[in-house]
């Protein structure tokens, strides 16, 4: 597929965004200029239209980030208006809370009046022009412009439910060039509603290289989890999308990114890289936020030592060492939790009544002050703000290739382990969370993991 036939979509929302912002700058001080000032007592208007004119630039950039950096260009073929609409609402939301500050900090004296007509304008036209370029997207998909080859693993009933609807919305712009059978004899020359069964799930990234599939739909409820982790590291440089049909995945027990495909509840798994933007705003938000962290909690620490010295003897910090990026080792920091005899190599407790834990060390473990020690970590650079937990070596020497992904990123002080299972499973049997935070990382999926963690931490919720 062409670059530009893969781009074609957000190159006009783009442009559609452009436009709308220009024409809502326009039509709102026209607005407010010569229609409201003859219906209504108004304050003198002090601004010239060239002002409002200059700020355009500013204002446009700031739009394209936000829209951008939360998802309002990404490909999406099926998508709801209402779900769509209202996450326009919201990032047109933040985009005037930004320019309010923006113009607050440099000391401009805007109109209120003018804020507040562009807000409901920017909405109503974003809406309507989007609803305009989707009809002209899903009418392009029908009609076979950039259709994506497809693949169904699974021939059960949900793998011809996946096909079926492949089939009846053709404007979600699938072409659906064979399935992949998953039981342990495939009869050869088979095939589905015409669709062929074209090899065995084990020959999966033989059976892409010939067939050319650009995404994978995995469709079956009886493949183990860990066989379709597997199956898409040994596929990682095919350059593929894989789709997994939620209701078959238990991967993900809260809805943090699933999209769906015809009213089929869909987990998406991304390729995993960080935008070069991204990969610049990551370390500056870590380091940023762990300094502003740890200077915060600085006063707790001296409560915490005086308490973890009176209650048992011992040293105050608990230091192990834990493999990090690309697999190298360093020193990780924690209040000590447990008594000072306890085998420091065992795996960490996950029940509540576990007798390694001191009286002290059970508070610090509910409320998560243990980890408070390592914003130092973070700003040594051995660890991140969100990212997978680290483990000890003797764990990751007897990972398989799936799971050596969580190697390839900084390891986190918090992640989707944390905010969505914590320590109900211990830490090695959590992999699957960071195998998808992995595949989808964005500044966004950080931040929302950030904010989810202040709840989990003030709760003590699956924290032993």
């Amino acid at each position: 597929m062409k670059f530009w036939q893969k781009n074609l979509i957000s190159l006009l929302l783009v442009l559609s965004d452009s436009l709308v912002c220009f024409l809502s700058i326009i039509i709102t001080y026209w607005l407010r200029t010569y229609i409201l000032s003859s219906i209504v007592v108004t304050s003198p208007e002090f601004h010239t239209l060239s002002i409002y004119l200059k700020a355009f630039p500013f204002v446009l950039i700031i739009w394209l980030c936000v829209f951008y950096y939360t998802g309002l260009y990404s490909i999406k073929r099926s998508t709801s208006r209402l779900n769509e609409s209202l996450q326009i609402t919201r990032s047109l939301s933040l985009l005037i809370l930004i320019v309010m500050a923006g113009s607050f900090l440099r000391h401009f004296d805007y109109s209120r009046g003018i804020v507040i007509i562009f807000y409901f304008l920017t909405i109503f036209f974003t809406i309507t022009f989007r609803f305009i370029i989707r009809k002209i997207q899903h009418e392009l998909l029908r009609k076979g412009f950039s259709r994506i080859p497809a693949l169904i693993v699974g021939t059960g009933e949900t793998g011809k439910m996946v096909l079926n609807k492949m089939l009846k919305f053709q404007a979600l712009g699938y072409e659906p060039i064979g399935f992949v059978d998953t039981r342990k004899t495939t009869r050869s020359n088979k095939s589905i509603n015409e669709i062929p069964v074209l090899g065995h799930i084990d020959n999966l990234k033989e059976i892409v290289t010939k067939s050319g599939a650009m995404e994978i739909f995995f469709a079956n409820p009886n493949i183990p989890r860990k066989k379709i982790l597997s199956l898409i590291v040994q596929c990682e440089d095919l350059n593929l999308k894989f789709r997994i049909v939620s209701d078959l995945f238990e991967i993900i027990t809260s809805r943090i990114d699933i999209d769906d495909v015809a009213d089929i509840p869909i987990i998406d798994l991304g390729h995993g890289a960080l935008s070069k933007v991204n990969s610049f705003i990551k370390p500056v938000m870590d380091y940023s936020l762990a300094f502003l962290f740890f200077i915060i909690a600085s006063p707790l620490y001296i409560f915490i030592t005086i308490a973890i010295k009176m209650g048992s003897p011992g040293p105050i910090l608990f230091t192990q060492e834990r493999v990090g990026l690309k697999g190298r080792k360093f020193n990780i920091y924690k209040f000590r939790t447990m008594y000072k005899d306890v085998n420091r190599f065992e795996l960490a407790p996950f029940k509540p009544d576990d007798k390694r834990i001191t009286k002290v060390g059970r508070i610090l473990r509910r409320f998560s002050l243990d980890e408070l020690p390592q914003f130092l970590n973070v700003l040594k650079g051995d660890m991140s703000l969100v990212g997978p937990r680290p483990e000890m070596a003797f764990i990751v020497e007897k990972y398989s290739d799936w799971e050596r992904k969580r190697l390839e990123i900084k390891p986190g002080l918090t992640g989707l382990w944390q905010i969505l299972g914590r320590k109900d499973l211990p830490l090695h049997e959590n992999l699957e969370y960071d195998f998808y935070y992995i595949k989808n990382q964005s500044i966004l999926l950080d931040i929302a993991i950030l904010l989810k963690t202040i709840p989990v931490i003030l709760f003590g919720k699956g924290a032993y």
